[in-house]
């Protein structure tokens, strides 16, 4: 499955182009999309995978922009990054305070963001195998394990004493 990916950038694309680079030099499919402060309601209503904000080129306060995510009721838990020259540590601990994932400082290296986002993406994956429910692991995760287990021909524990 192809993960979506939407960089916020008001004005140009310096930091899509790094992603974009970072992710085609590792041969990883994903989609990356563009947009602009203006279009946040199409972002939303998108309910993408990740939201990249490039804080430099917004024409609004990254405060206000994420506050607006948060209170989208299918975006709300939507993984954020915010990418910034702002070397302030006290702006940088404000922004994670409104709910960002991370804060990352320019200048950067691609490699170094690919890995963010690519760590990003699978913990999104691991997390939703697990289920709402009861917390416990899902379907995929047991069928897993129960395939590793017959592959090494390991011995299955009696289910029943541990319900108990």
């Amino acid at each position: 499955m192809i993960q979506e990916i939407c960089v916020i950038d008001d004005n140009g694309a310096d930091v899509i182009v790094d992603i974009r680079k970072a992710f085609m030099e590792k041969n990883e499919k994903i989609k990356l999309m563009l947009k602009t402060t203006k279009q946040l309601e199409e972002v939303l209503d998108m309910i993408p995978n990740l939201i990249i904000i490039n804080e430099d080129n917004l024409d609004i306060n990254i405060y206000e922009m994420v506050r607006k995510i948060r209170n989208d009721d299918n975006n709300s838990i939507t993984p954020i990054i915010v990418i910034s020259s702002n070397s302030s540590k006290k702006h940088s601990i404000d922004v994670m305070k409104e709910m960002v994932q991370y804060y990352i400082r320019k200048p950067f290296e691609s490699e170094y963001v690919y890995y963010i986002i690519k760590n990003f993406l699978e913990l999104l994956q691991i997390n939703r195998r697990i289920s709402p429910l009861t917390g416990l692991p899902g379907n995929v995760q047991i069928q897993a394990e129960i395939k590793k287990r017959i592959i090494k021909k390991e011995r299955f524990r009696n289910a029943i004493c541990c319900l108990r």
